[in-house]
């Protein structure tokens, strides 16, 4: 009979302890999905945020590359201007320094026929 009582005890300890590691393993369980869950979650809010620096990149490069782009068009059409302006000083320098060497030239003519005017005077 105390062996009756005794291994009826043993055994109501032993469903307890049973119950207790299913309600333990159920909890664990339920700790894991919830991690699982939340992994998967942070994984998604970490994804998006890529993707939202990645497309923020793209449009700051499109941006930089649109004003750099207006700008050196700017910059070539000044600089296009301005070769123009001077060649076309340069070719008015030409005009005016041989306008001026054939004045020269004249000039020195009209002295030598007075020179050679003012010899034969006086010779």
């Amino acid at each position: 009979m105390k062996l009756l009582y005794l291994s009826q005890f043993e055994l109501s300890g032993l469903i307890v302890v049973a119950a207790n590691s299913r309600n333990s393993v159920m909890a664990l369980l339920e700790e894991i999905n919830h991690q699982r869950r939340k992994k998967d979650d942070l994984i998604e809010r970490l994804h998006k945020k890529r993707e939202n620096f990645a497309e923020s990149c793209i449009q700051f490069q499109r941006s930089i590359e649109s004003d750099e782009s207006n700008e050196l068009q700017s910059l070539l059409s000044e600089k296009e201007t301005l070769e123009d302006e001077i060649h076309g000083l340069d070719q008015t320098n030409i005009n005016v320094a041989n306008s001026v060497s054939v004045f020269l030239e004249e000039i020195l003519q009209d002295l030598q026929s007075s020179n050679n005017s003012i010899l034969a005077f006086f010779i």
